[in-house]
C-alpha cells in the first residue's frame, strides 16, 4: 500500500470512528446511564426521592440512596409482588422465578458489580451465589440430537466446538478471536466509567487507547454495525455449527440476521466469565434491597399504580395514584420503560421515543411429581431449537408448536424451598407476541383461556419430546403467562422482555431525556441493557452522580 493510500485510509478511519455511534451496542453495561435527566447536582439528605416500578434497578437505586440518608419511596402497581421481570411467583403451592434464572458479575470478584454493590448494602454475606455447572452449564440440543454441555469459559466453548466441528477449526478460532475483541472493548469502556458518557467520546476513547492497535481499531468499526448473521457468515460458519453458537437465543429474543454481534459478543463474554445464580432465590434477593430501604426509614408501597406526574416550572413536582394519593419528591426516577413514562406527563414529547420495543417471551411454569428432573438439570439450563429453519421471535404462532426451547428448574439448583409434596419445578420460555396474546383476549375469557391451554400443551409436548420423554405423564400442574398478561401483571411494553429490540438499527439509538423535566431519570432495561447486572450497574452509577458515592472500582 503506498504512503498516500495508507494516509487516505487512516483519514477515512478516525473521521469514521468519530461517527461509530454504534460502539455503544457493544456491551450490555454501555449506556446505563444515557437515560439521566439534567439534574447533575449532588443530592442531600433533605431531597426526597420518588421511584416509580420495583425492578432491579429501581430497588438497587433506591436501597443505595436510602443508605445514604435520602428520603426514598417506590411506588409499585403489583399488590404483591417487587421485582419487574424477575419476580417470583408461586402457582398451586409451587415457587417459580418469572425471569432471570442466572446472573454474571456476582462471583465475588472484587471486580464484580454485583458483589461490590451487595457489600457496601451489607447484603452480601446473606445472599450467597452460587456457580451453574463449570463443565456444563448450558446443554443444548439442536433438531433432534442429543444435547451438548457448554462448559464455562470462551476457551473450552471454542473447543467443545472444534471438537463436534473439526473441519470448521480455523473459522472457529476466527470467528472467536472477533468475539473476545468485541467483548473486550465492552470491558474496557466499562471500567473506564464511560457508561454515562456520550457515543462520541467512547469512539474517542477506543481511537486513543493504547489498549487496542490500530488494525483492532479498523476491526472494532468495521465489526460494529453487523449482526450475528454477518459475523457468521463472515467466518463461513456452518448451518448446525451456528445453531449451537446461538443456542441460547432466548436470552435475546432476537432474530439472528437482526442482533447486534457487538450484544452478542458482550453477552456471551460476561455470560462465560461465569454464570451464578442466588442460593436463596431472586425473590430473597429483592426484598434485601426492600429491607434495606425500609430499615433506613423508606417505603416500598405496593397496589399503588401511578397515573400521572405533574409537572411545573420544568420539574416533576409529584406522581399521583390511582387510588387517589399523591406523593411529592425532589428526584423522580422512574424503571418503566420511556414511551410508558412519558404517557404519565402533562408535557409528554412524542419526538424523544425512537425505539422498537423488544420481542416477548411465552413463559410456561410446570409442577411434575415422580419424575427426576433435579438429576438430568442439577446447575444447568436445557435450550433445544429446531433445526435447520431459523427461529422467528418476531412474529412467532403461539398455536403451534414452538421453534426453541429454553428450560430452567429452580428446584433443581437448590435455592427454592420446595417441598416434596409439590414436587420439583420447571420454567420454559419459547417465543411469543403481544398480538397475538392480545387478539385472543379481546375474544373474551373462555376463547383467552382456551389459547392459553393450547399453548401450555404446546409446550408440554415439546419438552416431552424432546428433553424428558415421559414427563408429561408426570405433571402436576402446567400455567403459561402470555405477553399480555405479562404486560397487565408488571407493566411491561407490550409485554416484552428486554426493553427494546436489540438489533442495529434500535441500539444506535440513545435515548434523549425530557428537557421540560429535568429532575426527572428513566432508568430501565430500554434506556441502557437488560440483564440484573446492568440494572446494578445502572443503579451505582446514578448514586455515582447523584450521590457522590463511588461503588464500581476504576
Amino acid at each position: 500500500m503506498s504512503y498516500y493510500r495508507l494516509m487516505y485510509t487512516r483519514r477515512k478511519f478516525i473521521e469514521l470512528l468519530k461517527n461509530v455511534f454504534l460502539i455503544s451496542a457493544m456491551s450490555p453495561f454501555l449506556k446505563a446511564c444515557t437515560s439521566t435527566g439534567n439534574m447533575n447536582r449532588k443530592l442531600s439528605p433533605n431531597n426526597r426521592i420518588v421511584i416509580i416500578g420495583s425492578g432491579a434497578t429501581a430497588l438497587c437505586f433506591g436501597a443505595l440512596a436510602a443508605k445514604n440518608g435520602l428520603n426514598v419511596t417506590v411506588l409499585e402497581q403489583h399488590d404483591k409482588l417487587v421485582g419487574g421481570h424477575a419476580r417470583a411467583l408461586t402457582i398451586n403451592g409451587s415457587q417459580f422465578c418469572a425471569g432471570p434464572q442466572y446472573v454474571w458479575h456476582f462471583n465475588g470478584n472484587t471486580t464484580d458489580i454485583g458483589t461490590n454493590t451487595l457489600k457496601y448494602l451489607g447484603l452480601f454475606d446473606d445472599n450467597p451465589f452460587i456457580s451453574l455447572d463449570k463443565n456444563g452449564f448450558d446443554r443444548v440440543f439442536i433438531g433432534s440430537n442429543a444435547g451438548i454441555d457448554i462448559p464455562i469459559g470462551l476457551d473450552r466453548f471454542k473447543t467443545v466446538l472444534i471438537q463436534n466441528f473439526p473441519q470448521e477449526d480455523e473459522n472457529i478460532s476466527a470467528l472467536f478471536y472477533d468475539l473476545i475483541l468485541l467483548h473486550n472493548v465492552s470491558v474496557f469502556l466499562a471500567t473506564k466509567g464511560l457508561n454515562s458518557g456520550s457515543i462520541y467520546d467512547m469512539s474517542l476513547a477506543v481511537l486513543f487507547s493504547s489498549k487496542f492497535s490500530f488494525i483492532e481499531k479498523y476491526k472494532i468499526l468495521f465489526l460494529s454495525h453487523k449482526t450475528v448473521k454477518d459475523l457468521f457468515d463472515k467466518h463461513s460458519i456452518s448451518k448446525k455449527c451456528r445453531s449451537l453458537l446461538y443456542g441460547n437465543s432466548a436470552i435475546f429474543a432476537e432474530n439472528m440476521d437482526s442482533l447486534s454481534a457487538g450484544i452478542f459478543s458482550a453477552a456471551i463474554g460476561n455470560y462465560h466469565q461465569g454464570a451464578t445464580f442466588p442460593k436463596k432465590g431472586f425473590e430473597y434477593l429483592f426484598n434485601s434491597l426492600v429491607k434495606v430501604i425500609e430499615e433506613n426509614n423508606g417505603k416500598v408501597l405496593l397496589n399503588k399504580e401511578v397515573v400521572k406526574m405533574v409537572v411545573s416550572n420544568n420539574k416533576v413536582t409529584s406522581a399521583q395514584c390511582k387510588d387517589g394519593t399523591s406523593y411529592d419528591g425532589d428526584l423522580f426516577l422512574s424503571n418503566l420503560a420511556p414511551r410508558l413514562t412519558f404517557s404519565l406527563l402533562d408535557c409528554c414529547n412524542d419526538y424523544l421515543i425512537d425505539y422498537e420495543p423488544s420481542n416477548s417471551l411465552l413463559c410456561t411454569f410446570i409442577s411434575v411429581k415422580g419424575f427426576d428432573v433435579h438429576k438430568k438439570m442439577y446447575g444447568k439450563n436445557f435450550w433445544w431449537n429446531q433445526f435447520s429453519e431459523e427461529i422467528d421471535f418476531d412474529s412467532p404462532d403461539m398455536t403451534k408448536p414452538p421453534s426453541m426451547l429454553y428450560a430452567c428448574s429452580s428446584s433443581s439448583n437448590i435455592y427454592t424451598n420446595q417441598s416434596s409434596n409439590l414436587g420439583q419445578t420447571l420454567t420454559v420460555f419459547s417465543p411469543g407476541t403481544y398480538k397475538q396474546s392480545k387478539q385472543y383476549a379481546l375474544k373474551g375469557k373462555f376463547a383467552y383461556d382456551q389459547f392459553k391451554r393450547t399453548c401450555s400443551q404446546m409446550v408440554l409436548e415439546k419438552l416431552n419430546q424432546v428433553f424428558f420423554p415421559g414427563i408429561k405423564n408426570a405433571t402436576l400442574n402446567v400455567h403459561s403467562l402470555t405477553p399480555f398478561d405479562i404486560y397487565h401483571e408488571i407493566g411491561a411494553e407490550l409485554g416484552n422482555v428486554y426493553g427494546k429490540k436489540l438489533d442495529v438499527k434500535n441500539i444506535k439509538n440513545v435515548f434523549r431525556p425530557s428537557q421540560k423535566c429535568e429532575n426527572l431519570h428513566v432508568a430501565c432495561a430500554t434506556t441502557s441493557q437488560p440483564g440484573i447486572a446492568t440494572a446494578f450497574q445502572t443503579s451505582t452509577l446514578l448514586a455515582e452522580k447523584l450521590l457522590g458515592i463511588q461503588i464500581a472500582p476504576r
